[in-house]
């Protein structure tokens, strides 16, 4: 008969503990402190700021009880803050690449690398089949005008054509059910 003595790779101490398996990280809770630590039990961050589950090896801290985005993390503990932006749609995550955000009403998308897009929209939905849906602005100057866009993943307005011949943006509409 023997004995093994282990030891605790993280305190346990936390009134919370989750697996974020998409991120393979562990999520820790007390007192309003989260603490993330990979599985290897390295400690990457913590804050008081409402961080998202991680999405495509980001996760979006929101400043506490708001929509107020703090910044951007990703999965190796890495933080880029961004000021100025609240989420979109309450849906604080990545898709295909894009954070969709909102800023006084107007839509924008950051990338992975915490880079801001530099197209802006009056709408703009999270990504769904490789697409954001939404509405740009014909008139981007006075902020009117406005007509239904795709945007695919690298964050580029989807042309519309057929036979060779390009659709203006009023020619186009998109019906849903």
């Amino acid at each position: 008969m023997f004995g093994q003595v282990a030891q605790w790779l993280i305190p346990a101490k936390y009134d919370n503990m989750k697996l974020d398996t998409e991120a393979g990280v562990i999520v820790a809770d007390s007192a309003g402190m989260k603490v993330t630590w990979n599985v290897d039990g390295k400690r990457l961050f913590a804050t008081e700021n409402d961080v998202a589950h991680f999405t495509e090896g980001m996760a979006v801290a929101k400043r506490q009880g708001s929509e107020f985005i703090a910044g951007l993390y990703n999965a190796n503990g890495t933080y880029t803050p961004h000021d100025g932006f609240t989420v979109a749609h309450n849906h604080p995550f990545y898709s295909h690449g894009n954070l969709v955000v909102n800023q006084n009403n107007i839509y924008r998308l950051i990338n992975k690398n915490g880079e801001v897009n530099h197209e802006f929209f009056a709408m703009l939905y999270p990504y769904f089949n490789g697409y954001a849906a939404g509405h740009a602005y014909l008139n981007k100057e006075k902020l009117k005008d406005i007509y239904p866009v795709l945007i695919n993943a690298l964050g580029n307005l989807v042309i519309f054509s057929y036979n060779d011949k390009l659709f203006k943006p009023d020619e186009v509409d998109f019906a849903s059910s």
